[in-house]
């Protein structure tokens, strides 16, 4: 019996568990790929008994993942794992996920920031890690139920420059899930300028306690000054 890609979405919330749930609705019966979350709380007992579900607009479908589990040792080791959770529990994360590292296991963050690749591999030096940057509004809008509200839903990873068979076969496998993603040689400057646009844009709508659209009504020159400094 051939042995199964294994990939790990840890972190089922709106990047994770949109991603993950195209992922899963795609291969949840191949016979060369399986897809497992990492999820805690009230959001994994639903997603156990009911599978997740996963709202577009309006469609709508239930993801139903090999395992769902909140221990990383029912998993095993892994093939791919894509870390899903919020900056301040990446060491938190990393930590939980030991057991499903080795040393073929590749880790893909999606968070925001510049940082994620340094933090993690001070706790994993031998590990290969890739920057990742995604694009999209979704969030958890109930336990069980994962909502994307938007029109982008995008996903890059890197670096691309390299020739690798395994970042190739993520992407291609990826695309095959209805995932807009790009594998890039450029992907520290996409991590960068999205890094620049939330530093900004989130900094100044907190300040003037307003949304995006009022601020580029009202404030418009100092966002481009903070642009220009974050720069």
């Amino acid at each position: 019996m051939t042995k199964k890609n294994k990939i790990v979405i840890a972190g089922i919330g709106g990047v994770g568990g949109y991603f993950g749930g195209l992922l899963t609705n795609q291969y949840e019966s191949s016979d060369a790929i399986e897809i497992c979350f990492l999820a805690r709380g009230e959001h994994l007992n639903k997603i156990r008994e009911n599978g997740l579900k996963v709202i577009h607009g309006n469609a709508e479908f239930i993801a139903r993942p090999a395992i769902a589990t909140d221990n990383a040792t029912e998993i095993g080791v892994a093939d791919y794992i894509l870390i899903c959770t919020k900056s301040y529990d990446l060491d938190e994360t990393i930590e939980q996920l030991k057991p499903c590292i080795g040393e073929n296991t590749i880790l893909l963050p999606l968070l925001n920031g510049v940082e994620s690749v340094e933090r993690i591999k001070k706790i994993l030096p031998e590990t290969t890690v890739l920057e990742g940057c995604v694009y999209i509004v979704s969030a958890l809008k109930e336990a069980g139920v994962i909502e994307n509200s938007g029109i982008n839903q995008k996903v890059y990873f890197g670096p691309g420059n390299i020739n690798n068979d395994k970042l190739l076969w993520l992407e291609k496998i990826m695309q095959e899930a209805g995932i807009e993603v790009t594998l890039s040689d450029s992907i520290s400057t996409i991590v960068w300028e999205k890094f620049i646009f939330i530093a900004s844009i989130a900094t100044a709508t907190s300040y003037f306690n307003c949304s995006i659209g009022k601020l580029l009504e009202e404030n418009e020159e100092t966002l481009v000054q903070l642009i220009e400094e974050v720069k």
